[in-house]
């Protein structure tokens, strides 16, 4: 009989769910579950090489994990026994394309919304061409490490196809007749050849070459990309320069490498052929020149760089654009010069946490980010401590709080039951009365998930709080709506 391993002897559970065997799991990332061992003793318990803190039972020792954001092979070991698992990946949790979404969409609201800042100064004179701008050179600097990983498996396996080439060699080189040359021979001398063998025999060779396509086409994009880079390389702008030169440096090594030398150029017109679409490498490669040079578009860019790891934080700032897009299509937006800050280098979009960017509305009420109130603020004040909600609409005497959250647990009451601490702890300093008048829960949502009752609009309507779907690249219908609606009534 097989010895039994720490999968069967572990249980573990959602907590209020049935008991699972550990080996029949299926575990999430960033999610709590209940454990129980069937052994009366462990010296050394361990999950993901943290030690774990248990209870003893009964019927063995017990206790809680909270699972890693962050999917992969994962280890659960007792003393010198150890079971390895897979932790599969969060289905609220965005990936990188939806982040590439919310850095497009904030741009190209940004780009909309600047015609409402009133600025007349002339931008002509920056350094930046027409063709760049700063999310791009930001794409450019946090991805090109990814470039270079792909472009180095490429050189070390690049597409190859085989070609047949007709030759004559001399006959004392050849060791072996081919079909091929067999035939030639009773076509040219017949099949009764009495006269010998030729000096000169003609022959068919196989050999590989990598003059392709799709590396003529890589080899094409390696070329607009050094031409891009000298365009930052002269742009003005100290930083940017001496990281340019760098950055072009490497691109100039890989079109001198001996594979790409071998390569012509690329002429005629452009397809996505099959390779682009399967093969791995070159699919991410080409995927990560069709992001860089949509990037060229878009003429409004961060002040600073956002890492994928703060993806809350764009997350935060997306939805707050949102709001502004509503607002806009209502007719609402009159000034929203806060937002930007006019440079040398170019336009930037100044919006960071705790700077309190805002945006008038016609109405007379104001679109703030990161509205900071505590005991002592002019309009409105907290009697506890100091809060910051990440998106407010304030009028002279109440205001509505949405706010964003990227990473909902799996009960979302914990995530409304915060919003409490809003509604129920800013004052109006003139009347006293809670000013904050409904409050909303932001989260992006995937389909198939359980709906639970927060989004239903008769609860909201009853409660004046309740959560919204926001996923990038969907329209946000039940936002414009409630513009449209809300704002009449306000």
């Amino acid at each position: 009989m097989a010895q039994r391993s720490i999968g069967d002897d572990v249980m573990i559970r959602v907590p209020g769910e049935e008991w699972i065997p550990l080996n029949e799991s299926y575990l999430m990332e960033g999610a709590t579950y209940e454990w129980h061992l069937s052994r009366k003793r462990a010296n050394d318990l361990r999950f993901a090489n943290i030690p774990l803190t248990y209870q003893m039972v009964d019927d063995g020792l017990t206790g809680s994990i909270v699972t890693p954001f962050q999917s992969g092979e994962i280890t659960f070991s007792v003393d010198d026994e150890e079971y390895r698992m897979y932790l599969y990946p969060d289905s609220r949790k965005m990936t990188e394309t939806q982040y590439d979404q919310m850095l497009i969409e904030i741009l190209q609201e940004a780009a909309v919304c600047f015609q409402y800042a009133g600025s007349t100064r002339t931008l002509e004179h920056s350094g930046f061409q027409r063709d760049m701008s700063w999310s791009q050179w930001q794409y450019i600097i946090t991805t090109f490490s990814n470039l270079s990983l792909l472009m180095g498996k490429l050189v070390q396996r690049p597409l190859r196809v085989l070609h047949n080439r007709t030759e004559f060699v001399r006959r004392e080189t050849v060791k072996s007749l081919s079909p091929q040359t067999e035939r030639w021979l009773e076509q040219t001398y017949g099949k009764g050849n009495q006269e010998g063998v030729p000096e000169q025999l003609k022959t068919s060779i196989r050999e590989e070459n990598i003059d392709v396509y799709e590396n003529r086409l890589i080899k094409s994009q390696l070329r607009q990309l050094e031409q891009l880079l000298l365009r930052y390389y002269e742009c003005g702008y100290k930083e940017v320069e001496t990281e340019a030169n760098r950055l072009l440096a490497r691109v100039r090594y890989w079109l001198s490498h001996t594979f790409l030398r071998e390569v012509s150029e690329l002429t005629g017109s452009r397809v996505i052929t099959q390779v682009f679409r399967k093969h791995p490498t070159y699919k991410l490669i080409y995927q990560w020149f069709e992001r860089l040079f949509r990037h060229g578009q878009l003429h409004v860019g961060f002040g600073y760089s956002i890492p994928l790891k703060n993806t809350f934080d764009l997350y935060e700032m997306w939805c707050y654009f949102q709001v502004m897009k509503s607002c806009r299509k209502s007719g609402l937006l009159q000034d929203t010069s806060s937002l930007y800050r006019i440079e040398n280098d170019g336009i930037f979009l100044d919006l960071s946490v705790n700077h309190q960017s805002k945006v008038s509305l016609n109405n007379g009420w104001k679109l703030y980010f990161q509205r900071v109130y505590q005991g002592n603020s002019p309009l409105f004040f907290t009697y506890t401590h100091r809060m910051i909600p990440d998106i407010v609409l304030e009028g002279s005497k109440e205001m509505v709080v949405f706010d964003p959250k990227y990473r909902v647990p799996a009960n979302l009451s914990n995530a409304i039951g915060e919003m409490h601490k809003y509604r129920d702890g800013i004052l109006s300093k003139k009347s006293g009365s809670r000013a904050v008048r409904e409050v909303y829960v932001m989260t992006p949502w995937q389909d198939g998930q359980y709906i639970p009752k927060f989004f239903n609009e008769d609860y909201q309507e009853q409660h004046r709080m309740g959560a919204i779907v926001m996923n990038p690249g969907e329209q946000q219908e039940w936002l414009d709506e409630w513009i449209r609606k809300k704002m009449t009534e306000l």
